[in-house]
């Protein structure tokens, strides 16, 4: 097989018209599978003998006949130069396509790693024929290493100065995985290539200089060593490329994976953090007009890798750069509502792009000034400056509709409260545009919420008027009566009343009736799932933990305590599969009798509510020792290959029971039983359960011998997150 393939390759490729003849697509096909075959048959040591019979020509009249750059691919690099760049970096490493320029250049490496001495006849004609094409030296040797066999080598008659620098650094950049170890080798091709640069530059050809970065790429790590100057001014080359018009698109998208690849780049870091802030002031020059998205992705990892080298000035200077290119790709000021932050003569000379590259350009903005404000030598260093500069994009809350990247605005002006030492003017002025959002998003909170709560950390703030303290609650009050009708207004409000926790607060005093007006009035709507219920009654708790004075006089002034408190116990404790409503529970309850004075109401149920706390705190106990037992099998099953004593493992089945039921109960929060609907005969069902499941609770406790007291004091300091209450969503 191999006897017969590589005379039919090498007539082909010795063709003058072979390019001509690949244009034909069943004649490319066949001799891509054959490249393919012959590839995979050099690992066959018994068919050694006919690849060294052919020798040299293998490498010129096949690999290098097949790897030149046809026509085809000449229009791609104009038409679509990001699959021009893909075919390149393919051929350049892997070889997974199945092209045949992938498949010449996997013939070349394979015989190169396989045949006895190719490699090094590889890696020295590939210098031979590169320096003399490229400096056309009449003192040099023409080919030496080809010798006598270069009149044998049909390549060289035909093809172009172009064709064979083309090649040459294609192939070099091929073996750059083992070149740099043949010290011989790897001290010619580096003076060669240091030497070369320039000149093939000077060319003005957009494939040469395509093929030249790509291998500067691959070798940038032992380039340019004795002159870092050079080395400053190849990667100034790489970003001036960036900027390329149409015609030479190619070169920026090469330019642009090139500098992805080398400026994370361990051995290369050293080398530009000297001159980083030099080197960024030219890449943000480009931020404006660059139409490659990988740009941004290189422009990232600066700010990722260079953190502790970049200064104040540079830093300013590229969020000035992302902020006017969000604002020129951005139709968000045009026809929405006026800007807080910038005046409205400015909208005139603005320019807008509606395209789809302008919508991954603003992405990617984003993405690059989410990771300065991440980032603690900057916001800790800058806040105040980046704040400024961000300004006007915070500014754009003002009508959300009108862009649709107000989860990024909500995120930066979280990060930016959460780490300043008080809250700013802009901070202020930005509160009202807050509800935009909330609307906008129809209540499914993500990042709002966060944006809240560090809102809430300024209760001087949040406290100064009413009107603030409403527009917080009012975002939960309106998702009560939402089209959805999901439990997202309960479980936002259970959270802001814990947040704005204050007996004495005159604000709340005047707030609270309201918003449990409208919790009641949700309540008595049908039909009523019966875990949105209970839910709905965790507000009415939280709101008592937060202000107990205003929650009663309210239920007392519309005579709803009896009727509110019997309900919350009549919920069964085994049905609370959630910690933190245990822990809602114990804390509102706890909190009503430790008051001064109790109303009567209240007081006739102190047994009840006495019995709930520690049937609360009972089942809490429980499952927290569950939780201990299973993560100690855990850890002792990646000690020792045994099982445990049978105690444990029944211990360990009734936990995995009561897991089922409580996975079983999740479902049913998403599922809904609609015969469950029913409120009255509900109340009357969850009466019954809670005495008979409540009760149960105490066998437990004597069998585990509980610590009330310690598992009382866990609730006392647990209010540190809600998270878990997404479940209820």
């Amino acid at each position: 097989m191999v006897k017969s393939f590589l005379p039919q390759l090498l007539e082909l490729g010795q063709d003058a018209e072979a390019e001509n003849l690949m244009e034909n697509r069943k004649m490319r096909e066949c001799t891509t599978n054959i490249l393919t075959t012959c590839a995979q048959l050099s690992y066959i040591k018994e068919f050694n003998k006919y690849y060294e019979a052919y020798g040299v020509r293998l490498l010129t009249d096949v690999g290098f006949a097949f790897l030149k750059t046809f026509k085809d691919e000449k229009r791609e690099m104009l038409d679509n130069p990001s699959e021009f760049v893909k075919l390149a970096l393919d051929v350049c490493d892997r070889q997974k396509l199945s092209v045949l320029k992938s498949q010449a250049a996997k013939f070349i490496e394979t015989i190169g790693d396989k045949i006895p001495g190719f490699f090094r006849l590889i890696c020295e004609l590939s210098c031979d024929a590169l320096e003399y094409a490229v400096t056309k030296d009449p003192n040099m040797e023409l080919y030496p290493t080809l010798g006598r066999h270069y009149t044998e080598c049909r390549f060289f008659a035909y093809c172009s100065d172009e064709d064979l620098i083309d090649v040459c650094l294609l192939t070099l950049t091929m073996v750059s995985y083992a070149l740099p170890k043949q010290d011989k080798i790897k001290e010619r091709f580096v003076d060669i290539c240091e030497r070369i640069t320039k000149p093939v530059m000077e060319r003005h050809s957009v494939l040469l200089n395509c093929r030249l970065t790509v291998m500067l790429g691959y070798y940038i790590d032992i380039l340019y060593k004795g002159d870092e100057s050079v080395f400053f001014d190849v990667i100034s080359m790489f970003v001036n490329s960036l900027t390329a018009d149409d015609d030479t698109l190619a070169l920026a998208y090469q330019s642009a994976d090139t500098l992805n690849t080398i400026i994370n780049d361990n051995d290369i870091i050293p080398r530009i953090a000297p001159f980083i802030n030099e080197l960024l002031a030219k890449v943000v020059e480009c931020v404006i007009v660059v139409k490659i998205p990988d740009f941004f992705d290189f422009l990232g990892e600066i700010f990722k890798f260079y953190k502790t080298h970049i200064d104040k000035d540079t830093l300013i200077l590229a969020v000035k750069g992302l902020v006017q290119r969000i604002e020129l790709d951005s139709t968000s000021h045009k026809g929405g509502a006026r800007n807080p932050f910038k005046d409205p003569a400015e909208d005139a000379a603005t320019s807008t792009s509606s395209t789809n590259t302008a919508t991954i350009a603003i992405a990617k903005c984003w993405s690059i000034l989410s990771t300065i404000l991440e980032t603690k030598e900057y916001i800790d260093n800058y806040i105040v400056p980046l704040e400024e500069e961000l300004k006007y994009l915070f500014g754009l809350l003002s009508d959300p509709s009108k862009i649709e990247f107000d989860d990024d605005i909500i995120k930066s002006m979280k990060i930016i409260i959460t780490n300043s030492n008080g809250l700013s003017e802009t901070m202020r002025i930005l509160f009202p545009y807050i509800k935009n959002s909330f609307s906008k998003h129809k209540f499914i909170y993500s990042e709002l919420f966060d944006l809240v709560k560090a809102y809430c950390k300024y209760k001087d703030f949040v406290f100064s008027s009413e009107d603030h303290v409403n527009q917080l609650f009012g975002f939960g009050v309106e998702a009560l009566f939402n089209e959805d009708r999901t439990a997202n207004g309960a479980v936002y409000l259970i959270q802001l009343f814990l947040m704005l926790k204050d007996d004495n607060n005159p604000i709340l005093n005047l707030v609270i009736p309201g918003i449990l007006e409208n919790v009641l009035t949700r309540l008595n709507e049908k039909p009523m799932n019966r875990n949105l219920k209970r839910i709905l009654y965790c507000v009415v708790l939280a709101s008592m933990v937060s202000n107990y004075r205003a929650t009663f006089e309210y239920l007392e002034n519309t005579n709803k305590t009896s009727e509110v408190m019997t309900k919350v116990l009549q919920f069964s404790v085994k049905k609370m599969g959630n910690s933190l409503e245990r822990k809602l529970f114990a804390m509102s309850l706890t909190n009503i009798l430790t008051q001064e004075e109790l109303y009567d109401s209240v007081r006739d149920l102190s047994p009840k509510i006495i019995q709930k706390i520690v049937d609360v705190l009972v089942k809490s106990s429980i499952e927290e020792a569950k939780k201990v037992k299973k993560s100690e099998k855990k850890k002792f099953n990646e000690t020792e290959d045994k099982d445990f004593d049978s105690d444990f493992d029944s211990s360990e089945s009734e936990s995995s029971e009561s897991e089922d039921e409580s996975d079983k109960e999740n479902e049913d929060r998403e599922t809904p039983n609609p015969e469950s609907l029913g409120i009255d005969e509900e109340d009357k069902e969850d009466w019954n359960r809670s005495e008979s499941t409540d009760s149960n609770a105490h066998d437990d406790l004597l069998e585990t011998e509980i610590d009330i007291q310690s598992a009382f004091s866990m609730f006392k300091t647990g209010f540190n997150s809600f998270d878990e209450f997404a479940y209820f969503k």
